[in-house]
Protein backbone atom coordinates (compact mmCIF):
# COMPACT_ATOMS: atom_id res chain seq x y z
CA UNK A 1 0.00 0.00 0.00
CA UNK A 2 1.52 3.60 -1.52
CA UNK A 3 1.10 6.67 0.16
CA UNK A 4 -0.65 8.81 -2.23
CA UNK A 5 0.68 12.82 -2.25
CA UNK A 6 -1.81 13.89 -0.11
CA UNK A 7 -0.36 11.51 2.69
CA UNK A 8 -2.77 9.58 3.71
CA UNK A 9 -3.34 5.67 3.11
CA UNK A 10 -5.97 5.04 0.65
CA UNK A 11 -6.97 1.05 0.98
CA UNK A 12 -8.07 -1.00 -1.57
CA UNK A 13 -12.30 -1.76 -2.15
CA UNK A 14 -13.46 -4.09 -0.87
CA UNK A 15 -17.27 -5.86 -1.82
CA UNK A 16 -19.56 -5.49 0.35
CA UNK A 17 -21.87 -8.06 2.00
CA UNK A 18 -25.21 -8.49 1.21
CA UNK A 19 -27.82 -7.54 3.70
CA UNK A 20 -28.98 -10.84 4.40
CA UNK A 21 -25.66 -11.89 5.05
CA UNK A 22 -24.92 -9.01 7.27
CA UNK A 23 -28.40 -9.95 9.31
CA UNK A 24 -27.12 -13.70 10.02
CA UNK A 25 -23.98 -12.34 11.28
CA UNK A 26 -25.68 -10.40 13.61
CA UNK A 27 -27.61 -12.65 14.52
CA UNK A 28 -24.47 -14.73 15.61
CA UNK A 29 -23.05 -11.69 17.24
CA UNK A 30 -26.17 -11.10 19.61
CA UNK A 31 -28.02 -7.87 20.65
CA UNK A 32 -25.64 -6.37 23.02
CA UNK A 33 -22.89 -6.49 20.63
CA UNK A 34 -24.72 -5.04 18.18
CA UNK A 35 -26.08 -2.50 20.02
CA UNK A 36 -22.86 -1.40 21.71
CA UNK A 37 -20.97 -1.53 18.75
CA UNK A 38 -21.56 -2.93 15.26
CA UNK A 39 -23.95 -0.49 14.52
CA UNK A 40 -21.87 1.88 14.70
CA UNK A 41 -19.46 0.79 12.16
CA UNK A 42 -20.39 2.27 8.77
CA UNK A 43 -24.44 3.32 7.73
CA UNK A 44 -24.54 -0.22 5.82
CA UNK A 45 -24.20 -1.98 8.98
CA UNK A 46 -26.43 0.70 10.84
CA UNK A 47 -29.13 0.50 8.09
CA UNK A 48 -29.11 -3.35 8.27
CA UNK A 49 -28.79 -3.24 12.21
CA UNK A 50 -32.12 -1.10 12.18
CA UNK A 51 -34.61 -4.34 10.55
CA UNK A 52 -37.33 -5.55 12.53
CA UNK A 53 -36.75 -9.10 11.64
CA UNK A 54 -33.44 -9.17 12.77
CA UNK A 55 -34.89 -8.44 16.38
CA UNK A 56 -37.55 -11.57 16.42
CA UNK A 57 -34.96 -13.04 19.08
CA UNK A 58 -33.66 -10.64 21.44
CA UNK A 59 -30.92 -12.72 24.05
CA UNK A 60 -29.52 -9.87 26.60
CA UNK A 61 -28.06 -12.41 28.64
CA UNK A 62 -25.10 -11.32 29.64
CA UNK A 63 -21.93 -13.59 28.60
CA UNK A 64 -19.42 -11.47 30.44
CA UNK A 65 -19.70 -11.07 34.08
CA UNK A 66 -22.60 -8.92 35.36
CA UNK A 67 -20.22 -6.59 37.10
CA UNK A 68 -18.48 -6.09 33.72
CA UNK A 69 -21.68 -3.42 32.67
CA UNK A 70 -23.42 -3.23 35.61
CA UNK A 71 -21.96 -0.13 37.35
CA UNK A 72 -21.10 1.10 34.27
CA UNK A 73 -21.88 4.79 33.25
CA UNK A 74 -21.46 3.95 29.91
CA UNK A 75 -23.89 1.17 29.34
CA UNK A 76 -27.60 1.35 30.39
CA UNK A 77 -29.16 -1.83 29.69
CA UNK A 78 -32.23 -1.18 30.60
CA UNK A 79 -32.08 1.31 27.99
CA UNK A 80 -30.65 -0.73 25.62
CA UNK A 81 -33.61 -3.39 25.99
CA UNK A 82 -36.09 -0.81 25.09
CA UNK A 83 -34.25 0.14 22.28
CA UNK A 84 -33.65 -3.51 21.17
CA UNK A 85 -37.51 -3.75 21.48
CA UNK A 86 -38.45 -1.07 19.77
CA UNK A 87 -36.52 -2.23 16.83
CA UNK A 88 -38.51 -5.30 16.77
CA UNK A 89 -41.53 -3.48 15.50
CA UNK A 90 -44.26 -5.63 16.54
CA UNK A 91 -42.50 -9.23 15.72
CA UNK A 92 -40.84 -10.06 18.71
CA UNK A 93 -41.07 -13.62 19.52
CA UNK A 94 -38.38 -14.01 22.38
CA UNK A 95 -36.48 -11.91 24.76
CA UNK A 96 -34.25 -13.03 27.57
CA UNK A 97 -31.92 -10.95 30.00
CA UNK A 98 -30.16 -11.75 33.02
CA UNK A 99 -28.48 -9.30 36.02
CA UNK A 100 -30.77 -6.50 34.94
CA UNK A 101 -34.45 -5.49 33.98
CA UNK A 102 -37.09 -3.60 36.45
CA UNK A 103 -40.99 -4.45 36.55
CA UNK A 104 -40.59 -1.36 34.61
CA UNK A 105 -38.97 -3.37 31.81
CA UNK A 106 -41.41 -6.13 32.21
CA UNK A 107 -44.31 -3.77 31.72
CA UNK A 108 -42.82 -2.35 28.76
CA UNK A 109 -42.98 -5.62 27.08
CA UNK A 110 -46.24 -7.22 27.75
CA UNK A 111 -47.62 -3.66 27.04
CA UNK A 112 -46.03 -4.36 23.43
CA UNK A 113 -46.09 -7.81 22.74
CA UNK A 114 -49.39 -9.15 24.69
CA UNK A 115 -49.17 -12.58 22.98
CA UNK A 116 -45.85 -13.36 24.42
CA UNK A 117 -45.52 -15.64 27.32
CA UNK A 118 -43.59 -14.89 30.43
CA UNK A 119 -40.43 -17.42 32.12
CA UNK A 120 -38.68 -16.21 34.82
CA UNK A 121 -36.10 -18.48 35.81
Amino acid sequence: MSLPSSGTLQWPPRPEMSPDLLSVVFEKVGALDVLCATQAVCPTWRRVSLQPQLWRSIDMRNPWQPWDLMDSDEFDLERMARNAIDRADGNLVEISFEYFGTDDLIKYVSERFLFLSLQFI
